[in-house]
């Protein structure tokens, strides 16, 4: 028997901190406010996203952080779609 995740999941966007660009759209079950510290510490790291990665470590070159802020939140089952 198949089990389902019933997990919300959150969408989300990175945006620049000054001109509110979107850099970034991302999805996470977790807290924002994790998901955030997550991939700066993935920018400080490992730079599993090489773009993403060199943006966020210039930003904190300049003393900013990326903006996250929620787009929608959804069920596991359909967030491909949205």
């Amino acid at each position: 028997m198949e089990t389902v995740d019933t997990r919300n999941v959150k969408i989300y966007a990175l945006k620049h901190p000054d001109t509110l660009e979107i850099r970034y759209i991302g999805k996470t079950v977790r807290s924002l406010r994790r998901r955030l510290g997550n991939h700066i510490a993935n920018a400080k790291g490992n730079k599993h996203n090489m773009h993403l990665s060199n943006w966020i470590l210039k930003l904190l070159e300049e003393r900013k952080r990326p903006i996250i802020e929620l787009i929608e939140e959804t069920s596991y089952i359909n967030w491909q779609e949205r």
